[in-house]
């Protein structure tokens, strides 16, 4: 029996949490303040908001840009995926 709690543990503590990087090999997240700015280049707009926010269980980045033609626009940014 103290096996299998032993072996339980070890499964536990070596389960990958899901939205940090998992290997070496992949980037940190970008901040924020990088993904608002990024958004605000590519579109040319003017930004009215910037916020972190749940979707489906998962971090992600709401940036809310006024468009040069004057529309609403907003845009969800995965911080761990290479823009």
């Amino acid at each position: 029996m103290r096996l299998i709690g032993s072996v339980l543990l070890l499964m536990l503590c070596s389960w990958p949490i899901q939205g940090y990087p998992q290997s070496p090999e992949q980037p940190a997240p970008i901040s924020l303040d990088q993904a608002a700015s990024t958004v605000k280049s590519r579109t040319g707009g003017r930004l009215l908001a910037a916020e972190k926010r749940k979707v489906d269980g998962r971090l992600m980045y709401r940036i809310k840009i006024l468009t040069p033609n004057g529309r609403v626009r907003s845009v969800y940014i995965d911080p761990w995926k290479k823009q």
